[in-house]
C-alpha cells in the first residue's frame, strides 16, 4: 500500500513504511505513519478497530480540520480517536501506577526490616544498660570489698608491731657505737622515769645502725607482752625526757608501719593547714585534735578520712 502521495514513507519520520501495511493511515490525506512516537500506539491502533481506524486522522490533518469539527458528524467521527487517545494515556499510567506500587512494595518491605532492627537494637540496649549497672554495681562492692580488706591488712600488719617500742635521741653511750651496752641505757632510761627494768620481758633490745647525719640511731625494743611495752611508752611520753648535754628532746614512740608513716606525715600536714595541734598515733589509729579543750578528736586509719580535718 502506497501514501496518496505516491511515496512508502512515514509522515513524520519519513522513514520507511512496512510492506505489510503494519502503520495506521489518515482518513483525510491517506499518509501513512509508523506506530508510537509518530502516531498512535500499536495497541490502541487495533483497538479502534475497522470502523475507527476509517475514521483516524494524523496531527496535522485534525489541526486543518478543526473548525468542522464542531459538527454533529466531526464531533461524532473525533470520539473514537479521543479515546483511542485517552486509552494510550491510560495505559503509560498504568506502567507508572505499576512502578510506584512496586517500588512501595519494596520500600514497605525495607521498612518493615529496619523496623524490626529497631526492635533488636532497642532491646540489645535495654540488655546492655542491665548488665552495666550490674557490672557497675559489683565494682563498686569490689572497691568496697579492697578497701576492708587493705585496711584489715593495715592493721594486721600495725598489730604485729604492738609489741615493740622505739626511744629516739638517746645519746650513744661512749666512744664507739659497737661497745655500748645498749640494755644498761634503757635500764637508765626506764629507772629515771620509775619503770622497773626486768629483762624477761624483753624479748630484742639493740640500737639501730649509724645515721647519715649527726643525730644518734634509734633504741628498738622487742618485748614479751603489749602490756609491758604499754607501761614503758606511757611513762616516756608523760616524763618528757630530754639529753642533758644536748638539751635534746627524747621520743618514745610506737613503731609505725610504712603506711601508717606515710598516713601520719599526712595528717601533720594537713593540720598545719587547718591549725590542729595535736596529732599522735595510738593502738592503730591516728587521732587528731585542734586543742586541750578539744572533745571533738578525729579518728584517722585510711588516707579518705585525712578529709574529715578541716
Amino acid at each position: 500500500m502506497e501514501n496518496s502521495e505516491g511515496n512508502n514513507n512515514c509522515g513524520k519520520c519519513n522513514e520507511e513504511l512496512s510492506n505489510d501495511g503494519d502503520y495506521a493511515i489518515c482518513r483525510l490525506c491517506r499518509v501513512g505513519y509508523h506506530f508510537g512516537e509518530c502516531s498512535i500506539r500499536g495497541q490502541s491502533w487495533e483497538g479502534l478497530g475497522k470502523a475507527g481506524q476509517s475514521k483516524w486522522s494524523c496531527a496535522t490533518c485534525r489541526r486543518k480540520d478543526k473548525p468542522a469539527s464542531t459538527s454533529e458528524e466531526g464531533h461524532s467521527d473525533s470520539v473514537p480517536v479521543n479515546i483511542a487517545a485517552k486509552l494510550d494515556s491510560l495505559l503509560k499510567m498504568k506502567k507508572t501506577v505499576d512502578d510506584v506500587q512496586k517500588t512501595l512494595e519494596y520500600m514497605s518491605e525495607k521498612y518493615d526490616v529496619i523496623i524490626e532492627e529497631i526492635k533488636s537494637l532497642r532491646e540489645e540496649n535495654r540488655v546492655t544498660k542491665r548488665e552495666l549497672s550490674e557490672v557497675r554495681k559489683r565494682l563498686v562492692r569490689s572497691e568496697d570489698d579492697v578497701k576492708s580488706l587493705t585496711e584489715r591488712l593495715n592493721d594486721l600488719d600495725q598489730y604485729g608491731r604492738r609489741v615493740k617500742l622505739e626511744i629516739q635521741s638517746v645519746p650513744v653511750r661512749g666512744e664507739n657505737l659497737e661497745d655500748e651496752k645498749t640494755e644498761e641505757v634503757v635500764r637508765d632510761l626506764a629507772g629515771g622515769i620509775n619503770v622497773p627494768y626486768v629483762p624477761e620481758q624483753i624479748r630484742k633490745l639493740h640500737r639501730l645502725q649509724r645515721r647519715s647525719d649527726d643525730r644518734p640511731p634509734a633504741i628498738m625494743i622487742q618485748f614479751m607482752t603489749s602490756t609491758a611495752r604499754g607501761t614503758l611508752l606511757l611513762a616516756g611520753k608523760k616524763a618528757r625526757l630530754s639529753d642533758k648535754s644536748s638539751g635534746q628532746k627524747i621520743y618514745f614512740n610506737e613503731i609505725l608501719t610504712y603506711f601508717f608513716k606515710g598516713l601520719l606525715k599526712e595528717a601533720k600536714s594537713k593540720t598545719r593547714i587547718h591549725n590542729h595541734r595535736f596529732v599522735w598515733f595510738k593502738n592503730g589509729k591516728i587521732m587528731v585534735k585542734k586543742n586541750e579543750e578539744d572533745r571533738n578528736i578525729i579518728v584517722i586509719k585510711t588516707l579518705d578520712d585525712i578529709n574529715k580535718i578541716g
